[in-house]
């Protein structure tokens, strides 16, 4: 295969691999801003998403890391292998809370909703903690294995 036609289809992937990380980060917020506060206002447990967005995204994600012509996008920019991983980590942890608040509005009793947003609190809390205990300990450095 030709240079020039790597070089297209690498570039070609890595505008739709940013076009997806566009669409992870605003699945995040979407997540974070609008539907976990509106099952916390309304009370109602509404339709939880965020596995589903998170599992299709990843799919992209992982294709991305197994195909090496793929993967020179992570060459070209060496900030995009961290960025990816820490907005992956970040979409899961939301759509966590998501579920979570989902199954505890899912009765209709006062007292559960109060534990289930205290429960969804904590869990966002210690799995950023988490992550940050094992990004400092192992920092996301990608190595070349191929060229």
């Amino acid at each position: 295969m030709g240079k020039i036609l790597k070089n297209f289809i690498t570039f070609s992937w890595l505008l739709f691999l940013g076009l997806v990380l566009v669409l992870a980060g605003f699945s995040t917020l979407m997540l974070v801003f609008h539907d976990i506060p509106g099952m916390i206002r309304t009370g109602f447990a509404g339709t939880t998403a965020g596995f589903s967005i998170f599992g299709t995204l990843s799919f992209v994600v992982m294709i991305t890391g197994f195909v090496p012509l793929f993967r020179r996008c992570y060459y070209i920019f060496p900030w995009l292998y961290p960025f990816t991983t820490m907005l992956m980590i970040n979409l899961f942890i939301a759509a966590l809370a998501e579920f979570i608040l989902g199954q505890g509005f899912s009765v209709t009793d006062s007292q559960r909703y109060e534990i289930t947003i205290c429960l969804m609190i904590i869990m966002v809390i210690i799995c950023r903690f988490i992550m940050s205990l094992y990004f400092k300990i192992r920092p996301i450095v990608y190595q070349r294995d191929d060229r």
